[in-house]
């Protein structure tokens, strides 16, 4: 089955077949009226007119964000012509960007539209940002590893988005935005000339293709300003910054103008001179104040962005940084953004940028659906089972075959899932999170779970014991609850002092560890005793214990250490450091030797209980 990418643009749609990189196609993402014919026009077929003098445009954005559904259905009924791409939604895959933070009713919107207007056979939605960043691969190791932690600054038409990626997730706290991009530089540059030239202020179209072909970002802008002082295009002024532009006759032979040279026959032709405004247009990307908006530039964006992430991401971020988006295609930006980082922060700073970044998130998304797009894809029949409001979020539990990758059976809930745990048998599975209750599934009939309402805030943690018929569940307050499957029901409440972060068991599921605030409890499971109680100067967001019941493994929420502790005295033996996120689990072997931890920055690390000694991935060549 074929995959159709769709980088849906507020100004222009970028489409194409991943398997096919020729169908590639540029369509301006919006209707568009004539001023003397009073035509309409959706958008490529603007280009079978001449009359291109003060168009009217209709946009399906507003401020950023899809809304004008009308106007998006009949450019995308285009795009699925015969005449375009001849596409067959209900045989076709379709990837889609949205944009950053996208509100969830338009998303629903979005979907309703993919799965019962058009039947696409699937939809993956994701910001442009995002697949733009699996492209860094390309642009900083030439193809051969995706780098850890990126930055990717994306110019578009509406917003310049900054947004930090870790091991392919988004950092939600390092997002950052500047309400500066090509339509205010386009609506700028319209004002600028119609104040000291041409009155070009319905000339929006020409002044669009004016600016793509004739500004660029001053590397000193003070410099730049010196020189061409008194100015006027090349017939003034002695500056080599100064050309004219030769406006368009409507013809077929000058439909959009270009750049006066000395070969040019410029006989009754109208010129545009263009000196500093070239250079002082785009300056407004890193000085939103000179055109009224109180906000950082984008370099200063860049800088907080990155220091709102984890420090430990720092470096990285300030060396991994790629500029992409259809406004950023303007000779000097990457060098001068570069140059900007470079003076705020000691990390070496790093930016990269395609040779035509308008591309880079089509590209990234045929690269995703190469590849495989995983848990990203939402099937028509997930849609049609799960319903708009669901499918939005994707509140779903999956089971994957550990061996061969398959996913096997995807179970249904009605909100966000927070844990998910296996009976001995792999047969059974036990779900908890936001619904506030735990859910009981087989496998080979995942729509008829079993539920069990037994808390009273949001379930933290689920927790299958060695006996098939007991789960214990903890929930964001401070109660763990033993559930008899049998039943179903609450068998016994315990309760810790502070609130639980995480809860966990023993090799052989006899002792149940507990992070709680700075506390660290230990219960045994026959008798639900209270066996350890720890009190630490840190936070604490998990704790595993081994199986011999010497030592434990706890790991810190704010620090990010990974702290290995004595089980009976609770004194600290050693700390480990690698994580750039939260770590939210933590397990040790069936045998002890080897723990691990999984984080909110998307890794599981593998540690030994014993360093230095040769075990399992530890092996040593002797010589």
């Amino acid at each position: 089955m074929q995959t159709l990418v769709l980088d849906n643009g507020s100004f222009a749609i970028k489409c194409g077949y991943a398997e096919d990189p020729a169908s590639l196609r540029t369509i301006p993402n919006s209707v568009m009226r004539t001023k003397r014919s009073k035509r309409m026009y959706i958008g490529d077929l603007i280009d079978a007119t001449t009359d291109l003098s003060g168009l009217y445009y209709r946009s399906p954005f507003e401020r950023g964000y899809l809304v004008h559904w009308d106007v998006e259905l009949a450019v995308w009924d285009r795009v699925i012509s015969g005449d375009v791409l001849a596409c067959t939604p209900s045989e076709t895959n379709l990837v889609l960007t949205e944009p950053v933070n996208n509100l969830h009713q338009i998303q629903r919107s979005l979907d309703e539209i993919v799965f019962e207007e058009y039947q696409f056979a699937s939809l993956v939605r994701a910001p442009a940002s995002r697949f733009s960043m699996l492209t860094a691969s390309d642009l900083i190791y030439n193809g051969k590893l995706l780098p850890q932690c990126v930055l990717v600054v994306d110019v578009g038409h509406a917003f310049t988005h900054i947004v930090p990626y870790c091991n392919q997730r988004q950092i939600i706290q390092g997002i950052r935005r500047v309400d500066v991009g090509g339509r205010l530089l386009t609506n700028y540059l319209k004002e600028t000339v119609s104040f000291r030239y041409w009155d070009m202020m319905d000339e929006t179209f020409i002044m669009n293709i004016v600016k793509e072909k004739c500004c660029f970002v001053s590397q000193d802008f003070k410099r730049d300003i010196e020189a061409t002082r008194g100015c006027i295009g090349r017939r003034k002024g002695n500056s080599s910054l100064g050309l004219e532009y030769v406006l368009p006759d409507f013809t077929t032979n000058n439909k959009h103008g270009f750049v006066l040279d000395d070969q040019s026959d410029i006989s009754d032709s109208q010129l545009l001179p263009l000196c500093n405004e070239r250079f002082a247009i785009p300056e407004a990307l890193f000085y939103p104040m000179d055109v009224g908006i109180e906000q950082a530039g984008i370099h200063q964006a860049v800088e907080q962005a990155i220091n709102a992430c984890p420090l430990e991401m720092h470096r990285l971020l300030f060396a991994n940084i790629i500029v992409t988006g259809g406004s950023a295609n303007m000779p000097g930006l990457s060098e001068r953004l570069q140059s900007e980082i470079q003076k705020l922060t000691a990390y070496k700073a790093r930016v990269f940028m395609s040779s035509d970044p308008m591309f880079q998130a089509w590209q990234g998304a045929c690269k995703a659906a190469a590849e495989g797009v995983g848990d990203w894809r939402l099937t028509k029949g997930q849609y049609e089972e799960m319903g708009a409001e669901r499918a939005i979020l994707h509140y779903i539990t999956k089971v994957w075959n550990a061996i061969t990758g398959q996913e096997l059976v995807s179970l249904m809930h009605d909100n966000i899932v927070k844990s998910a745990d296996f009976a001995g048998s792999n047969e059974l599975v036990a779900t908890g999170g936001q619904d506030k209750s735990v859910r009981i599934f087989d496998v080979n009939r995942p729509d008829k779970p079993t539920i069990v309402a037994s808390h009273t805030a949001p379930v933290r943690s689920v927790k299958w014991t060695q006996h098939r018929n007991m789960i214990i569940s903890a929930d964001n307050s401070r109660h763990i609850n033993i559930i008899d499957v049998r039943a179903p029901s609450v068998a016994h409440t315990l309760e810790t002092p502070e609130n639980i972060a995480s809860i966990s068991l023993t090799a052989d599921g006899k002792t149940l560890a507990c992070a709680a605030g700075k506390r660290v409890l230990a219960w045994d499971i026959d008798s639900f005793k209270l066996v350890k109680d720890f009190n630490v100067d840190y936070e604490v967001s998990v704790a595993a214990i081994n199986p011999t019941r010497t030592r434990m493994v706890v790991g810190g929420k704010s620090d990010l250490l990974i702290r290995c502790c004595n089980f009976d005295t609770g004194k600290q033996i050693d700390a480990h450091k690698g994580h750039h996120g939260s770590v939210h689990d933590a397990c040790f072997s069936p045998d002890g030797q080897v723990y691990a931890t999984g984080s909110e920055d998307g890794t599981v690390r593998l540690w030994q209980a014993n360093p230095g000694s040769e075990y399992g991935l530890w092996q040593y060549r002797h010589i």
